[in-house]
C-alpha cells in the first residue's frame, strides 16, 4: 500500500482492489443473467449485462437485428437499456473510488441514463409483429476469468502513467484527451485511472468532465458499432 514508479503512479494494493470492486459489479450482472435468462426475456439480460459490458451487449444486440432475429423494436429497448445500465454503472464506481466528484456527475450522466430508458421504453411501445421469431439472448462469459482481470490491472497502470505524465504536461485538457482515448476501448479502465489521480490537481466539476469524457467516447464508439453491424 505505497506509491511507486514515475510520477508515483502505482499503488499495488488500489489497483487490485479496483480489479475486485470490478469483478464484484461484473459477478452481480452473471448472476442476474443466469438467475433469469431466456424465461425473464431478453431485456432483463440485456440489463444484466450491461453491467457486465454494455459494449458486447451491443454488438450482439445488433447483430440480432441484422440477422432479423426477435422484434427489432425488443431489441434496440435492449441496447438502449443496456446503455442506461452502463451510465449507472459508472456513477456507482466514482461514488465509491472518488465521491467528491458524483454531484456534478450526476449532473451529466443522470440526464443520458433517464434518456437511454425513455428510448427502451419507446422502443417497446412500438405495435409488435405477429409473426416474430424468439431473438436470442447475449452470452455472457465467467466475469471472475483471470485473464480479463490481469488485462484490466494492466491497462489501469499504463493509464495511470499516461494520464499523470499528460496531466503534468498539458494539464486537464491532455488529461482528458488521454482518457477520452482509453474510454473508446473501455470505460472502467478509464473511469478507475481518474479517480486515482490526486484530488488536489482536480475540483469537482473538473473531475466530473474528465469521467465523462470517455462514457461518451465509448457512447459514440457502440452507435457507430451498431450502424455498421
Amino acid at each position: 500500500d505505497a506509491a511507486f514508479g514515475p510520477y508515483d503512479a502505482w499503488n499495488p494494493r488500489q489497483i487490485w482492489m479496483v480489479v475486485v470492486l470490478v469483478s464484484g459489479l461484473s459477478l452481480a450482472g452473471y448472476a442476474a443473467s443466469r438467475r433469469f435468462g431466456a424465461s425473464r426475456g431478453l431485456l432483463a439480460t440485456a440489463a444484466a449485462g450491461g453491467i457486465v459490458s454494455s459494449t458486447a451487449v451491443t454488438a450482439a444486440l445488433a447483430a440480432g437485428l441484422r440477422k432479423g432475429e426477435g422484434e427489432g423494436a425488443v431489441l434496440a429497448a435492449g441496447i438502449s437499456l443496456a446503455s442506461a445500465v452502463m451510465l449507472l454503472r459508472v456513477l456507482v464506481l466514482v461514488a465509491m473510488l472518488a465521491p467528491f466528484a458524483l454531484a456534478p456527475l450526476a449532473v451529466l450522466l443522470g440526464p443520458a441514463a433517464l434518456v437511454s430508458a425513455a428510448a427502451a421504453a419507446l422502443f417497446l411501445r412500438r405495435p409488435r409483429g405477429e409473426d416474430a421469431t424468439e431473438a436470442t439472448a447475449p452470452t455472457l462469459k465467467n466475469p471472475f476469468d483471470i485473464v480479463p482481470a490481469l488485462v484490466l490491472a494492466g491497462l489501469v497502470m499504463i493509464l495511470s502513467l499516461a494520464a499523470r505524465w499528460a496531466l503534468d504536461r498539458f494539464g486537464d485538457a491532455g488529461l482528458a484527451t488521454v482518457l477520452t482515448l482509453s474510454g473508446m476501448l473501455d470505460v472502467d479502465s478509464a473511469i478507475i485511472t481518474a479517480s486515482g489521480l490526486p484530488q488536489e490537481r482536480l475540483g469537482a466539476v473538473t473531475a466530473a468532465l474528465v469521467f465523462a469524457a470517455p462514457v461518451m467516447a465509448n457512447t459514440l464508439v457502440k452507435a457507430g458499432l451498431t450502424l455498421a453491424v
